[in-house]
């Protein structure tokens, strides 16, 4: 969300997002499958704690 807030885009790549947050692309991976991914758990727990 920050990546949005600040910057006003999405993450161009799971390697960007990744190395601007200090984690491997394969800490990411462990989680999600895309960007998309993220973005959709994101929103689904937004969802469920209203």
């Amino acid at each position: 969300m920050n990546e949005i807030l600040e910057k006003g885009q999405k993450p161009k790549s799971v390697y960007h997002f990744a190395k601007e947050n200090d984690f491997t692309e394969a800490e990411f991976y462990a989680f999600f499958g895309t960007l998309e991914g993220l973005e959709k758990e994101i929103f689904r727990l937004f969802l469920k704690t209203q």
